[in-house]
This record gives C-alpha cells, structure tokens and sequence, in this order.
C-alpha cells in the first residue's frame, strides 16, 4: 500500500497556459488512484497556478508547497534561478523542471542545486505521473523525525552550497540554513580582518538577502568582543550566555573563497537541539563552505582570463554584460534601485593615430589609455574595453551629479596628457564621454548601455571633447 500525504499542495509556473493545464489534468489524473489504495475521502490536493517566477518565489515564501513544477522558460526568470531560489528558502520543497531546450549542461547543474527531476519537452505522461508521486513521498521525511529532519536541511544546504561558483550565494545559503536552525530573532552576517594589534582588527558587516534586524546585531557586536573571542579560540560556534543587558548571542565562524572568516552572529535564538549537536552539524557545513571557496578561487582565476581584454588589461564585452546584469539584479532584488552610472567613451579621431604611426603604436596607446582609466575610478569601480577605440565605466552607487564630475576630470586628464612619452611621440588626444544612470535615465541592460553610447555620440557632434549627460527617460 502506498503512503499517501493529505493535503498535497502543488506550485506549476509556466507562461504557456496550455502546458500548465495538461500539468494539472496529470497531477489530478494521480489522485483517484491514491485514493483507492487508501480508501480514503479526505485526501485532496491543493493546485496553484502562476506565470511569473518573482510572483511564484513570493507565494512560496509565504506559503508551504509540497512541489514545484516549473518550466525553464518562464519569461521573467530562468528555471535554474527558479530552482535555486526555492532551495534556498524552502529547502522541503520537491521541484521538478521542464525544459524545452534542454541541455547536458543545464540538467547537471540542476541536479546538483537539488531538482528531484529535470524533464525534456514532450515528456512521457506516465513517467511525469511517477515523478509527481515520488516527489510528494520524499517530502515525509521533512515531516517526520526531528533529527531526520534537520539531516535532511543539512544535506540539502551543503548540496546548494558545492554547486555555487560565487561567493555571495554561499553567504546566502549558510545564513538561511543558520536562520532555520536557530530561529534567532535577529542575525548578520560579518567579515573579520585579523590584525597584530587589536586595535587595528576590523569587522565589517556584510548586508546579505535574510538578514533580521541587523541593525540589532551591529550593536552587539560594539567593539567586536563577541567575534574576537570566537576567532582567537578558533571554534565554529561560540555561544555567549544571556545576561541583564542582552540576550543570548551565537557566533557561527567560517571560511569561504576569501582568505579572511566570516562570522554569522545570531541574538536571542530559539535552538531545537543541544550545542554540541548543533556544532557537530555545522562542521560539516563548514568544511563545505571551505571546500566550494576552494572551487570558487580556481574558477575566478579561470574566468579573469575569459573575461579579459589582453591589448589593454581591462575587461572585455562579456564581463561588461554579466557586471550590468548583476547590478541591475542586486537593485532589484534590494528593492532600493540602487544606482550606478555607465560612462561610454570614444577617442576622438583616433583612425588618424592608426594612419600616422601604424596600428602597433596604436594598440599601445590604447593600453596607455586603459591605465589611465584604471586610475581615475574607484577599487569599486570597473572599466571595459568595448571595442576598437571605445571604453565603457561603470561607477558602482553613484548619481548622475557624481558620475559628470569623475567623466570630466577623466576627459580634462586625458586631454593634458602627453602619451607614449617614453616613445618620444608625446601623442596629445581628446575623449568624448556620454554618462546615463540606473534608473534614471534607463532601467534595463540595453538601455542603460544605449543612453550612455547616444550621449556620447551627441557629444562628438558638437565640438568633441566634452561629457554629455542622457536625456531622461520618457515617464
């Protein structure tokens, strides 16, 4: 006789509404046969229907699916982001991805982030009818013994975490998995830089998705007492009794893909398990945490390759893309639309230096050109090559005000300069710059790079050498 779970509650996401209705004709299609078995009458099923993936992750922050089916072409949101988000927050939760595209790649990957089935478009009915039953009946051993429980979230983060290849999403993932286990009324995640004297030491917070009151976590960690004596007795967790004039405190240490700890400092937590339990599990989790930064910084020295211009030391279109995609998404996700500024740059009349002294002498003056960039932008900051004479910058957190005032020291720097001195060429040029805002003067990828580069080109035809400022977007 088959187990049969009461009140299933199934998630579909899927922006065809035909598929999501032949999901739901094959999830019902399941439950007369369950029934039977049980001779059951109180059985149902709960099936909700959505077509956009921020909606979807908002409902299951809120709500307590048993499965997810979605579909990886959802149109504001990929299925693997999809499936990685509803991990992280809703770790229980069964997800099943169908794909229309699918790929080797995408199917690993989606396994390794926890997808209990990843389907090809058409699928077999039957076999997506198995994998519905197989997905509900796992979720009884999230429902069952305590410790089998907690096992199960333990396997679950670490499976999350070996899968990352940034470290913003482990930081992420050990938080909601620290957040889950100690019910803490408020924790922030730390960055401590350990100095010979201590004076010198620095904690530094760190604002990460699931943060509680932080604000409440800074306060206690004035001076960094509370960090401090977890770093010098090197324990993974430090528990400081409650007293008259503050609540209990822990302090989760560990390592990732810097080379200085982390610290995750919890207050007034509610643990459903002795310490040494707890210390014992987050060993574990520790030694992933260690093991994927190990990953990671192998992977960032791959991909600084891939992502370099090699005749001018800056980055090249690819990063340019990726970098304005993820500012672009931190905004959203921080629901703040922090701005950044986007400088597009062109040399003025830089064919006559090709046709003058050839096209050697012009690579190295576009290098010279890339270093002198790299000087008038902040650590923060980030420059691009983006073809032929062109450079892109992006100013991370700043206004348009701000960004006129760096693009016109950089065009008044580089007019006064003498390049390939060494050479004895003394090369004299001129730059034309546009600067366009997020969000401000656009709220995409595309138009934010377009408003900068139609800026810019509104400067060269005037009089070159000057800094225009985009037109505002229309309301």
């Amino acid at each position: 006789m088959k187990a049969v779970l009461p009140n299933s509650t199934i998630l579909i996401i899927d922006s065809d509404t035909k598929q999501a209705e032949l999901i739901s004709e094959l999830v019902t299609d399941i439950w007369p046969e369950r029934l039977r078995d049980v001779r059951a009458t109180r059985t149902k099923v709960t099936l909700d229907s959505i077509n956009s993936g921020a909606q979807a992750l908002e409902l299951i922050s809120r709500s307590t699916y048993q499965l997810v089916i979605a579909d990886c072409s959802v149109e504001d949101m990929d299925g693997i982001s999809i499936l990685e988000r509803v991990k992280r927050v809703a770790p229980q939760t069964s997800v099943i991805l169908i794909s229309s595209n699918a790929t080797i790649e995408e199917a690993v990957k989606a396994i390794r982030l926890g997808a209990d089935e990843y389907l090809q478009k058409p699928f077999n009915p039957e076999h997506f009818k198995v994998s519905v039953q197989r997905c509900l009946e796992k979720r009884q051993l999230f429902n069952g013994d305590a410790t089998v429980s907690s096992f199960m979230h333990l396997l679950n983060a670490c499976q999350l975490i070996s899968a990352c290849l940034e470290e913003e999403r482990v930081l992420e993932t050990v938080l909601t998995y620290i957040k889950r286990e100690t019910q803490a009324q408020a924790l922030a995640t730390f960055r401590y830089k350990n100095s010979k004297n201590p004076k010198d030491s620095k904690v530094s917070y760190i604002p990460i998705i699931g943060d509680i009151n932080a604000d409440v976590t800074e306060v206690f960690v004035e001076g960094h007492h509370f960090i401090q004596t977890c770093y010098d007795e090197k324990s993974p967790i430090k528990v400081f009794p409650k007293t008259s004039s503050r609540p209990e405190i822990a302090v989760f240490q560990f390592y990732c893909a810097a080379e200085t700890p982390y610290f995750i400092v919890c207050a007034a937590t509610h643990l459903n398990t002795t310490q040494e339990e707890l210390d014992s599990r987050f060993r574990l989790l520790q030694a992933q945490t260690y093991m994927t930064g190990k990953t990671i910084q192998n992977y960032r020295g791959v991909k600084h390759l891939l992502y370099l211009d090699e005749p001018t030391g800056l980055y090249n279109t690819r990063y340019l893309q990726y970098s304005v995609d993820k500012l672009i998404e931190k905004s959203k996700k921080d629901l703040t639309l922090t701005p950044f500024s986007v400088l597009f740059l062109d040399i003025d009349k830089f064919k006559n230096v090709n046709d003058q002294f050839g096209h050697l002498i012009g690579t190295k003056l576009l290098y010279e050109m890339g270093q002198v960039m790299k000087h008038c932008i902040r650590a923060s900051d980030l420059a691009f090559r983006y073809g032929g004479d062109e450079f892109v910058v992006i100013l991370t957190s700043m206004h348009t005000q701000d960004a006129w005032e760096i693009a016109e020291r950089l065009r008044s720097k580089v007019e006064n300069l003498h390049f390939l001195s060494r050479e004895n060429l003394n090369i004299h040029l001129t730059i034309s710059i546009g600067v366009a805002n997020y969000p401000e003067h656009a709220t995409t990828k595309r138009e934010i790079i377009e408003a900068a580069d139609t800026a810019m080109y509104a400067a060269k035809r005037t009089t070159r050498n000057k800094v225009y400022i985009a037109e505002k977007k229309a309301a």
